[in-house]
């Protein structure tokens, strides 16, 4: 992605700045794919039409994750921290429907 492609990301910005604010704008980015895809998964649900697709998911990354998309949310001098509580030698899978 070429920063000069956003205009907060003039000849004033520095590298940093502008990495900084194709970050944020990729995180959003993020979240709002997310957003919808929730929303059409209420309304598959409310028309009888959503199917679910089971899988092995692993437990610290998906707790990973939470935290990832929650941290986003968070104001302020608030830090969501994830301390991993099952080493990664022991492989623990729990089954759940896909990207839920």
């Amino acid at each position: 992605m070429r920063l000069s492609a956003f205009p907060a990301c003039s000849e004033t910005e520095s590298k940093e700045e502008c990495q900084d604010y194709i970050k944020i704008i990729q995180d959003n980015n993020d979240l709002l794919l997310r957003l919808i895809s929730d929303i059409l998964d209420l309304a598959k649900i409310e028309a009888g039409t959503f199917n679910f697709v089971y899988a092995d998911l692993d437990v610290n990354e998906v707790c990973s994750e939470i935290i990832k998309s929650t941290g986003m949310k968070v104001k302020g001098d608030i830090k969501l921290l994830f301390e991993k509580q099952i080493p990664d030698a022991i492989s623990i899978q729990i089954r759940t429907g896909l990207c839920r």
